[in-house]
């Protein structure tokens, strides 16, 4: 353990969940009226906003760009300073007997723009790789981005991303988005990503082999998609797995069972709506890569800044600054990032400035850790100024992913026993309390909670 993170992002839990756990039993979810104007977080996704209305069935949310979104009310469903609650509506006016207008939603869940007439297209550009992509976007966006006037361009495969972009001209007003399948660590796919860095170009992506795993199986009537062998092309050998003759056919009936956005995956979900944020000029470009040497002064800042900010309302001070000075020098994340063992992540912002940052550590498991190959997460921090921008929700992630494309089957974790939010956080990421251990923060002992997941959890 190298010092708890403090958590500020939201991901996927269970909707139908009445219970929220932060010390390894169950705690009941607080009920918080919505009231307009309350910021809360949408836990299935990276969306905050204030409430505009709430009825007994959903809330209409408002984020800071502007975007209108409803979202139906589940048990714990919400967060509110990064605590699980469950969104209420007011109650009525004394004598009031007028029932809530309706509320029509886009199938991305988002309010229909006031129409207005048709304008010429965006510079920027939305490039997907396949047919099958761009028609599930259209199916689920399509009102939002010709709200927005953003074209989606299809690539028809990727092998020639870096010319295509070349031959496109990125710059400002014309960002091009870039959204790949099987997006993770290794991957051909990464190593195109990495080609085509530039500050006005944004490559998202999902970690399956192919858009239609995006789609939620039970959408389609199974109960998961068929694994098929790596040398078989793989929409032809999840049909055959189907008893489905052929491919066209299954991909309509695929197509067919998709409304909205709640169909979907929500790693598909939140790579294109980072994108399309991207492409309007709405949202902060944010490209992961490994740190190198070159980055320790750097990484040095941001950990004893993001450390601080989370702890020192918390601890003695003069602990607080024996650890930062002996945590977090140039030296010291020198040291570090020679070590063979370990990885750095460091999410970097189209300004070029560190917005986040996590290391992945491998060797010297926890006795309470029961994977057979672990790794451990040793620090997840976001800088506080980049909250809100779902750049931690994509820097877990991408950590899970690279560490199971690493072959580990475990990663596992340390958090302070007194920091709620973050174990929260780590739980609602499907982390399980599996034992304890001391850590020491300058000359106070403490105790940790060791957490666990399976890579594939």
């Amino acid at each position: 353990m190298e010092g708890a993170a403090g958590a500020n992002v939201s991901f996927p839990i269970d909707p139908t969940a009445a219970t929220a756990a932060g010390d390894g039993g169950p705690r009941a979810i607080p009920a918080v009226v919505a009231t307009p104007g309350q910021v809360v977080e949408v836990a299935s996704s990276m969306f905050v906003g204030a409430v505009v209305a709430c009825d007994r069935r959903a809330v209409t949310l408002r984020d800071r760009r502007g975007r209108v979104r409803r979202f139906e009310l589940h048990p714990g469903a919400f967060l509110v300073d990064d605590v699980p609650v469950t969104l209420v509506p007011p109650a009525p006016e004394v004598g009031s007997t007028a029932a809530a207008p309706a509320v029509v939603a886009t199938p991305s869940g988002s309010i229909p723009a006031a129409q207005r007439a048709a304008g010429v297209a965006r510079g920027s550009r939305l490039l997907v790789e396949g047919v099958h992509d761009a028609e599930l976007i259209e199916a689920v966006w399509g009102d939002d981005l010709r709200d927005a006037r953003v074209v989606v361009e299809v690539l028809h495969g990727a092998d020639d991303l870096e010319a295509v972009v070349r031959a496109l001209a990125p710059g400002p007003g014309r960002r091009v988005g870039i959204l790949l399948d099987h997006l993770v660590p290794g991957t051909k796919e990464a190593r195109l990503a990495a080609s085509v860095r530039h500050p006005h170009v944004l490559v998202a992506g999902h970690p399956f082999v192919d858009v239609w795993a995006a789609v939620r199986p039970e959408k389609v009537g199974i109960p998961a998609w068929p694994q098929v062998p790596r040398d078989r092309p793989w929409k032809e050998g999840v049909a055959e797995a189907l008893g489905v003759a052929d491919v066209q056919d299954l991909w309509r009936r695929i197509r067919a069972a998709v409304t909205s956005w709640r169909d979907l995956d929500q790693a598909l979900i939140a790579a294109v709506e980072q994108l399309i944020d991207f492409v309007t000029d709405g949202g902060t470009a944010v490209q992961l890569r490994h740190a190198t040497a070159e980055d320790a002064a750097v990484l040095a800042d941001l950990g004893a800044r993001t450390f601080r900010d989370s702890f020192a309302a918390d601890n003695q001070p003069h602990d607080m600054e024996r650890y930062v000075a002996e945590a977090f020098t140039t030296a010291e994340l020198s040291r570090q990032l020679a070590d063979p063992a370990a990885t750095f992540i460091l999410a970097v912002d189209d300004d070029g400035d560190a917005a986040a940052y996590a290391k992945l550590r491998a060797g010297d498991p926890d006795p309470a850790v029961t994977g057979r190959r672990p790794v451990e997460l040793a620090r997840i921090y976001v800088d506080h100024a980049a909250i809100g921008e779902g750049i931690g929700t994509m820097l877990m992630q991408h950590c899970l992913d690279e560490a199971a494309a690493g072959g580990y089957d475990t990663v596992w974790l340390g958090v302070w026993e007194r920091n709620e939010r973050a174990i929260a956080f780590y739980r609602r990421f499907g982390f399980e309390v599996v034992g304890t251990h001391t850590f020491v923060l300058g000359t106070d002992e403490q105790q940790d909670l060791v957490m666990q997941r399976p890579t594939g959890g």
